[in-house]
């Protein structure tokens, strides 16, 4: 952290005045280079963790996921992202688990570039039933994109909407914040 002044010069029909203001500006948290899967798998909650060359794969109401060639991880944002789908980023935020999901939050992107994003040769494929078996605490499944098949419904869910497989009768809830993006 650094004490600094800044000063503030006006002048008005040929009357000057300075003013002086007094701020900390604080250090950069200290942050630590991490691949995707090593983020969500190895940095404790609290930690300071840095994604670099990540893209932006998907956009959701209050954050987004990028990836690297180790896997997806969610950034939570509190309100509707600025970033679009393609963006290069590097980041750094503080790890935090929200309801088993690794995630990063109170993060700081600078875009590096874009790329183009086709979902269809990042996802696995997969039945209802296989991704509906992942264990919750293995934390490199969240953020997997899946190609499924199944019939969109109606669920009287908190999302409203869900997957299903007619012949197995496995349904998948659709996450609300995801439907019609």
């Amino acid at each position: 952290d650094e004490d600094v002044v800044l000063t503030a010069t006006i002048t008005l029909n040929g009357k000057t005045i300075d003013r002086e203001f007094s701020a900390t500006v604080l250090a950069y948290p200290e942050s630590e280079t991490f691949t995707v899967l090593e983020a969500k798998r190895d940095a404790i909650k609290g930690q300071n963790v840095e994604l670099t060359d990540v893209t932006v794969v998907y956009v959701m109401s209050a954050g987004y996921f990028v990836g690297d060639e180790t896997g997806n991880m969610y950034i939570y944002t509190a309100s509707a992202p600025t970033v679009v789908v393609g963006d290069v980023l590097t980041i750094i935020g503080e790890k935090d688990i929200y309801f088993d999901m690794p995630q990063l939050r109170n993060a700081t992107a600078t875009k590096t570039g874009t790329q183009t994003v086709d979902l269809t040769t990042l996802a696995f494929e997969a039945e209802l039933a296989d991704v509906m078996a992942n264990v919750l605490t293995d934390r490199s499944v969240y953020g997997r994109v899946y190609k499924v098949e199944g019939t969109v419904v109606a669920n009287g869910a908190r999302s409203n909407y869900a997957l299903e497989n007619p012949l197995t009768g496995d349904i998948l809830t659709i996450y609300n914040s995801s439907v019609g993006l």
